[in-house]
C-alpha cells in the first residue's frame, strides 16, 4: 500500500476506534483482569507558540503547538492520574502501593517558553511534573549545539550556502554528499540540510561537534538570532512554586556515554549543586541528554547522590525497583497530531508492551 494511503485509512482507523470507545474498554479489560496498574513516564521538550513554529526549520524547533499539547494533556489524563515526582519516587520504591494507572510529567532542557506556553495548560488540567534544566545554559550566552547550528542555517545566503556545502564534504565517508543536491533557496531544502547536519555531528565526538560547529558559525556568523534559549533562575523558581519539580539535566548537555568517568562525575556534581544553590532545594532526579547513558554512567549517578535517573528508552516502569534499576527510568515520547491519533498512542500502549530496546546488564 503507498504511504498516502495508509496514512489516510490509519488516520480512520484512529477516528473510528475513538468512537467505539476501543482505547478506554482496553485500559477497563486490564483492571477487569486484575492487571496491575501502570507506570508510566511521558516526554516533552518545547511548547510553543503555533505562529511562532511555522518560521523553524526542524522539529526541536518547531516543538509542540500549544494546542496540541493541551490535547494530549486532556488524553493523558483520560488514562493516567497524573502525578508528582514525589509521588512517583514513592511509587517505583515500592513506598506507596499504586491504587490505578498513573503518570509522571516530564520536559527535557527547560525550554524558556514553558512559562508562557506549557505551564499554563498544565495548571488548566491539575497536572505536576518535572522540568530537566542543563544548568550550563541557565543565565549564560551558551546555546546547545544543535540551536546554534539552526541558527547558522538561518542565516545561509548565496555568498556562504557554497562554504557550508563544502564543510560537509568533511563529513565521514557515506555523509560528505549529504548537502550537494540541496537548493539553500527551497525552504524545504534548507531544512532538509539543517536535518542532515545535524545528524552527522550526531554521531561525531563532543570534541568533534564542537570543531565542525564553530567552522559553521565561522562561514555564517555567530550573532544568536533563533530566539530558542533556556529558562532564567527567576522563571525556574516560578515554575518550582507552582509544583513542578526541577531537576538535573547534566551541566553541559554532552552525551555522558562519550566522557570518561571524571568528566562525567563532575557534569552531574556541578548540576546538581549550581541547582541547589539556586533553587534552595534538594535535587534528586537526572535526565541523561539525548538519552545518552550506561551501566558506568547510571552508577556514577547514583554515586553522586541522584535516586532516580530517566532514559529516552521506551517502556512502562516495571515497580517496584532498587538499586541500579531506579537509574535507567523507561520513558514515552508522545505521538499524534490530534485528539484521535494521540488516544491511539495511548491506546495502544498497554496492548504493545514495549520494553527496553538493550536491557542493562549486572
Amino acid at each position: 500500500m503507498h504511504p498516502p494511503f495508509r496514512r489516510f485509512w490509519s488516520r480512520v482507523y484512529a477516528i473510528v476506534a475513538y468512537y467505539l470507545g476501543i482505547w478506554p474498554a482496553i485500559y477497563a479489560l486490564r483492571k477487569l483482569l486484575g492487571k496491575k496498574p501502570l507506570l508510566t513516564v511521558f516526554t516533552f521538550h518545547r511548547i510553543t507558540d503555533a505562529k511562532s513554529s511555522g518560521v523553524h526549520l526542524v522539529t526541536y524547533d518547531k516543538g509542540t503547538p500549544r494546542e496540541l499539547f493541551d490535547v494530549q494533556i486532556a488524553q493523558i489524563k483520560r488514562f493516567y492520574e497524573t502525578i508528582s515526582l514525589e509521588e512517583f519516587t514513592e511509587i517505583v520504591t515500592g513506598k506507596r502501593t499504586l491504587q490505578r494507572n498513573s503518570a509522571l510529567i516530564t520536559f527535557d532542557d527547560a525550554d524558556s517558553e514553558f512559562v508562557s506556553q506549557a505551564l499554563p495548560v498544565l495548571l488548566k488540567h491539575g497536572c505536576n511534573g518535572v522540568v530537566f534544566a542543563p544548568t550550563d545554559f541557565i543565565e549564560t550566552a551558551k546555546r546547545l549545539w544543535h540551536l546554534r547550528v539552526s541558527n547558522a542555517f538561518h542565516r545561509i545566503d548565496e555568498k556562504t550556502w557554497p562554504k557550508v556545502q563544502a564543510l560537509a564534504r568533511q563529513f565521514p565517508e557515506d555523509k560528505q554528499n549529504w548537502l550537494d543536491n540541496l537548493d539553500h533557496r527551497n525552504r524545504e531544502d534548507l531544512a532538509t540540510a539543517c536535518w542532515r547536519f545535524n545528524i552527522a555531528l550526531d554521531r561525531m565526538s563532543e570534541e568533534e561537534i564542537e570543531i565542525f560547529v564553530e567552522r559553521l558559525e565561522t562561514i555564517t556568523g555567530t550573532e544568536y538570532e533563533l530566539g530558542i534559549a533556556t529558562m532564567t533562575w527567576p522563571q525556574l523558581k516560578q515554575v518550582r512554586s507552582a509544583g513542578i519539580s526541577v531537576e538535573s539535566h547534566s551541566a553541559s548537555h554532552r552525551k555522558l556515554a562519550r566522557l570518561d568517568a571524571e568528566s562525567i562525575k563532575k557534569e552531574l556534581l556541578d548540576s546538581k549543586s549550581l541547582l541547589k544553590k539556586e533553587l534552595g532545594v534538594g535535587v534528586a532526579a537526572v535526565c541523561y541528554p539525548a538519552g545518552s547513558y550506561d551501566e558506568h554512567v547510571a552508577r556514577i549517578a547514583a554515586d553522586a547522590g541522584y535516586k532516580l535517573g530517566f532514559t529516552t528508552q521506551f517502556g512502562f516502569i516495571d515497580y517496584p525497583l532498587d538499586g541500579i534499576d531506579l537509574l535507567t527510568l523507561t520513558r514515552f515520547d508522545m505521538r499524534g497530531n490530534n485528539k484521535y491519533e494521540v488516544a491511539r498512542f495511548l491506546g495502544e500502549l498497554p496492548v504493545r508492551q514495549p520494553k527496553k530496546s538493550w536491557p542493562l546488564k549486572e
